[in-house]
């Protein structure tokens, strides 16, 4: 491959690498691309024509697949579970063909970050768009800067804030039914195995940031209901600010690597009724011990 192109995108960390034909990568093209994953926290790579199969090797080359087990002792209805699997289905070890259309037709989806409230979650996930329509986007925002422009006692106050999980469904749209609702509740809640997960995280490589996962939390520990909300009103003024979100509108062959630790996205309300990706969660030990050897 010829030396990687970079160019930066409109948030302090995400970069968009250009020239790059995923198909014909060698195995250490790969291993540059994840090390600059590792950095940059999202990499946007456009216009690929790859096989589903070409996108799992190269996301097994940076880590192990998460892959999707919703728990069978956690109460839902079986109409709702077969809505899941209809959106969601495992085309590959760890891969997920994720198909929104029949359940989010309009797209909107609050700031989230995917399984982050397991005890080891997955750090990272890849997407790869076969067929979207254009014009539908995801949004990204990273909680890195506003981190370090906190002062010593602010960035202290914040690392010693703990959430106690509970599904918060107070930021998601009216327009959503009950059903969505409880849909989205069962797969928050399928993979809680925390008793309480912090706000400020650190990635596997140093970065230090806030995570503001709002719709998994309804108070921070050893803090009364009204308490938490004047943190997270201040938390927010903080950190929901457009310098930090990056826009992305799809474009078939996009290639996508965001961080799940110090980054959040969202699907803001478009209309997303055409628009199918491929999905692989996956930790990112195979990269760290490449770069400690």
């Amino acid at each position: 491959m010829k030396e990687l192109k970079l160019d930066n995108i409109p948030i302090p960390f995400g970069v968009e690498l250009t020239d790059i034909d995923l198909s014909i990568c060698s195995k250490q093209d790969i291993r540059t691309i994840g090390e600059i994953f590792l950095d940059k926290l999202l990499v946007v790579i456009r216009n690929q024509d790859i096989s589903i199969r070409k996108f799992a090797t190269i996301c097994y080359n940076w880590g192990n697949p998460f892959v999707i087990d919703f728990p069978k002792n956690k109460p839902i209805d079986q109409s709702l579970l077969e809505e899941i699997n209809r959106v969601c289905v495992t085309t590959l070890p760890g891969v997920t063909k994720v198909n929104i259309n029949s359940f989010l037709p309009d797209g909107e989806l609050d700031w989230h970050s995917d399984n982050g409230l397991k005890q080891n979650p997955n750090d990272a996930i890849a997407l790869y768009a076969t067929n979207v329509a254009e014009d539908t986007c995801i949004d990204f925002l990273e909680g890195v800067t506003p981190y370090q422009k906190l002062s010593s006692d602010e960035k202290s106050l914040l690392d010693s804030l703990y959430c106690v999980p509970s599904f918060n469904n107070t930021y998601f749209p009216d327009s959503y039914s009950e059903d969505q609702k409880r849909i989205i509740q069962y797969t928050v809640e399928s993979h809680i195995n925390a008793p309480v997960f912090p706000l400020v995280k650190t990635n596997a490589i140093g970065h230090k940031g806030i995570l503001y996962n709002r719709h998994m939390f309804k108070r921070f520990d050893g803090k009364t209901i009204e308490e938490t909300k004047d943190l997270c009103a201040w938390i927010e003024s903080i950190v929901l600010k457009e310098e930090y979100v990056h826009r992305h509108y799809w474009k078939n062959g996009d290639f996508l690597i965001m961080d799940q630790t110090l980054l959040l996205h969202r699907r803001p309300q478009q209309d997303c009724s055409r628009r199918e990706l491929y999905r692989m969660m996956f930790d990112t030990n195979k990269l760290i011990s490449l770069l400690q050897k």
